[in-house]
């Protein structure tokens, strides 16, 4: 086949599949512009909305504030030395990272500000960890095996 003839024809077929694909292209319709006395049905009438009360400052911010919801973490200010009783709590082990010490104590892991069994954690250092039970704040330490 002639080259030139092969070009024709493919050129001919390329310019019909284009009038064809341009033919069948979706058009957008205009929507119905309504009639004297009709509404738009797409256009829905404004509600008036009811203003809220606005909130009293004052009266929440003469509340008492504990701690913040939103932190798990006790800091406690002063560094005591508290006699080690571990009659109900043994010490597994301590996870220390400055930000966030966990301890586990018996087989279960914590951290500070939570309860274990009926004491709260104060604070985890990098060998001890201090609880607090009915007011009375203990340590526990790692027992060292003598073998």
């Amino acid at each position: 086949m002639d080259p030139k003839l092969r070009k024709l024809i493919i050129f001919s077929i390329l310019i019909a599949a284009l009038i064809y694909g341009y033919s069948n292209i979706p058009k957008k319709q205009q929507p119905a512009e309504p009639g004297p006395g009709e509404t738009d049905p797409m256009v829905q009438p404004a509600q008036i909305v009811q203003k809220s009360k606005l909130v009293d400052i004052e009266k929440y911010s003469a509340l008492p504030w504990e701690r913040d919801p939103f932190t798990r973490s006790f800091q406690a200010t002063t560094d005591i030395t508290i006699p080690s009783i571990s009659s109900e709590w043994e010490l597994g082990g301590i996870l220390f990272d400055e930000t966030n010490p966990t301890a586990i104590i018996n087989s279960r892991i914590v951290k500070a500000g939570e309860m274990i069994d009926g004491a709260r954690v104060l604070k985890i250092d990098k060998s001890k960890v201090l609880l607090e039970r009915n007011g009375n704040p203990f340590a526990l330490s790692i027992k060292r095996d003598e073998s």
